[in-house]
């Protein structure tokens, strides 16, 4: 370990980058499971229609860490 480094401060910062989260499209409603540090720059279903749909973060199911599937 270098001089003036922590392994401490390390720890959470590794954590928040694997941590995935589920984005939800504003104008189709698809849902996307991501790594919250790589968020989608648009909505990959309403691309083949060439519409870029804007993804959202879906906070309920993201804290809960269960399915988007609402059948």
């Amino acid at each position: 370990m270098q001089k003036g480094q922590s392994q401490s401060g390390g720890l959470a910062h590794n954590q928040a980058e694997k941590e995935e989260v589920y984005y939800q499209c504003k104008i189709c409603n698809f849902v996307l499971k991501q790594k919250r540090t790589d968020p989608p720059s648009y909505c990959p279903h309403c691309a083949v229609n060439h519409l870029k749909g804007e993804m959202v973060i879906m906070e309920e199911y993201s804290r809960k860490g269960e399915g988007a599937d609402s059948c």
